[in-house]
């Protein structure tokens, strides 16, 4: 939800108002790294990573996977580099001037389809074309061009329909069906997917699995799907015994990097890949250990501001008795979101377990802040929050005795 606060001295931006900033920001420099022709079409999810600032981290949330800059000129600018953003400028200038010609005949006409598109434009800055809204711009596009054209019933003659325009016809007509078929496994898919997403969200993995296989089988490019397929998996060998987690996680290896030869640079594959070969090297394989490091670097270098990734190798790390790798992942995830309470408290109890008091103290009274922040940011997770703020106040009154 977008907020708008006023205070003294301004308005507090909060929510998706501020979350947009964030992506514009990134938009802007990813059209810089992309100038002559950008990263190109529905590759933006792709581009990003590299470039959003690390407060997208905190007011998004690590989840955050934006493949659209909620700014139609910016998502020009990305996917078409600047040629292409010149191009679409110019075509609201020339947009403009057919408004100005139609004034000529009819000024109220104009002025409603003036307003009208100015409208579009405007939602267009802080949003990206939906179909629900954009047939009825083209809709008003091609009314404005029957409007251009200067009537003039004299000259109007019968034409007849040649054999060549027949066979024109039939053509485009051909490829009108096609395209219309087409769509069929691309809506199959869909709602497939959306029983996969319902049944992962109620903890039904088996089905989240099963509608997912299904998805990918009439759409097998979208990786979305693959995203709910592996996530399913993981849990399912999270949660296995030690005997059939071998199965779930070697069918997880097959989906996440099926999914990798699609969009070979999406750090959360190789995050996940890390969390498979880390459940691995809980369970007794110690060789998984530095390859699940390996994965889990891989996709920070991808994705700079991925706390997920930094958590989870600290509980690598951890588990490995490498206490000085595991401060600084947790003071790498402080310096990218400052009032991350877990992250904090971790710290706190490191530090008290290396008998340093004043360090640790410091930590649970940072952590005790950053929850009420956190609490007031995500609503939804209040109780666990609270449960946090409880500790680290807690610690932080026996320290100070």
């Amino acid at each position: 939800m977008a907020t708008f606060e006023k205070k003294e001295k301004g308005v507090s931006i909060g929510g998706t108002a501020l979350e947009r900033l964030y992506l514009w920001q990134a938009g802007i420099r990813t059209t810089l790294a992309y100038p002559l022709f950008g990263c190109g079409i529905e590759a933006m999810r792709l581009a990003y990573p590299k470039y959003e600032p690390k407060e997208l981290e905190v007011v998004g949330g690590h989840n955050v996977k934006a493949d659209r800059s909620h700014n139609e000129t910016i998502d020009m600018g990305v996917t078409r580099g600047i040629t292409g953003l010149l191009i679409y400028l110019w075509f609201w200038l020339a947009l403009g001037w057919v408004i100005l010609k139609i004034r000529k005949k009819d000024k109220l006409m104009a002025g409603g389809l003036g307003a009208g598109f100015l409208a579009y434009f405007l939602q267009g800055q802080f949003n990206f074309s939906m179909v629900s809204y954009t047939t009825t711009f083209w809709t008003l596009l091609g009314l404005s061009a029957v409007l251009l054209i200067k009537e003039d019933r004299a000259k109007i003659q019968r034409v007849s329909i040649g054999s060549r325009r027949w066979m024109g016809l039939g053509v485009v007509s051909v490829f009108i069906i096609l395209g219309l078929i087409s769509i069929i496994p691309i809506y199959t898919a869909d709602t497939h997917f959306k029983k996969a997403i319902s049944a992962k969200e109620s903890g039904q993995f088996d089905n989240a699995i099963l509608y997912s296989e299904r998805a990918i089988s009439y759409h097998p490019k979208e990786v979305y799907y693959y995203e709910t397929l592996c996530e399913s998996l993981f849990m399912k060998a999270q949660s296995s015994s030690v005997q059939s987690q071998r199965k779930w996680a070697d069918k997880c290896f097959t989906a996440a990097h099926k999914a990798l030869s699609i969009t070979p640079t999406n750090g959360f594959f190789y995050n996940l890949l890390g969390g498979l070969h880390t459940i691995l090297y809980l369970s007794g394989d110690e060789k998984e250990a530095e390859l699940a490091i390996k994965e889990y670097r891989y996709a920070l270098e991808l994705m700079p501001i991925f706390t997920e990734a930094y958590l989870n190798l600290a509980v690598l790390y951890k588990k490995q008795g490498k206490i000085d790798e595991v401060i600084d992942c947790y003071q790498k995830i402080i310096d990218i979101n400052p009032n991350h309470t877990f992250s904090l408290i971790s710290l706190g109890d490191i530090y008290l377990s290396l008998q340093r008091p004043n360090d640790a103290l410091k930590q649970y009274e940072m952590a005790s802040k950053s929850a009420q922040i956190e609490m007031e940011r995500y609503p939804g997770e209040k109780e666990r929050l609270s449960s946090m703020k409880n500790y680290a106040d807690s610690m932080v009154f026996n320290l100070s005795r």
